[in-house]
Order: structure tokens, then sequence, then C-alpha cells
């Protein structure tokens, strides 16, 4: 009888190490699937704020650099069309999206 419960308390203390382990190879993947979503976030994030700046010195952009002044949270930039040239025409919110 004591040869019994000898062998179920083995059976009992394997279950519990293999489990823990199964447990710990399921939070471990769990966490670089995290982590790999985490930096593409931060990327696309990096990404959008370099596009905030370069987007005025492109060729296509619609008003002269020196008309705008970063504002970053909002609004990214307030133009004050003409002003390069001492005249104000108009006044423009622009928000940048890449």
């Amino acid at each position: 009888m004591s040869d019994g419960i000898g062998y179920i308390i083995i059976g009992i203390i394997a279950g519990v190490i293999i489990g823990y382990l199964i447990a710990k190879i399921m939070f471990r993947q769990q966490t670089k699937g995290q982590r790999k979503d985490a930096v593409a976030k931060s990327r696309a994030v990096t990404l959008g704020y370099v596009s905030e700046k370069i987007a005025p010195l492109l060729p296509n952009f619609p008003y002269n650099f020196k008309d705008l002044v970063f504002l970053g949270k909002g609004v990214d930039y307030i133009a004050f069309d003409g002003l390069a040239e001492g005249e104000v025409r108009s006044v423009a919110f622009i928000e940048i999206k890449t």
C-alpha cells in the first residue's frame, strides 16, 4: 500500500513539473509575439514623426517651408501663406498623415 502512495506522489510531482514547463514555454511564445508587435508599432510611430518633418520639404507641398509653424500635437503645422514675402494671404491648419 505504501508503494502505491509513493507512485501517486511521484505522479503528482511529475505532473506539476510538466505543467509548469508547458506554461513557461507558452508564456515565452506569447511574450515574443507581444514584443514583435510593440516593435512594429514603434517603427510606425517613428515613421509618422519623420514624415511630419519631411513632408514640407517635398517639391509638391502646397506651402512655402518658411511660412510654416510646427505645433506637432493635434495640428502639425499652421501655414501663414505669403509670410515669407511679407504679406499673409491666408492661414491654414495642416495635419500630415502618411
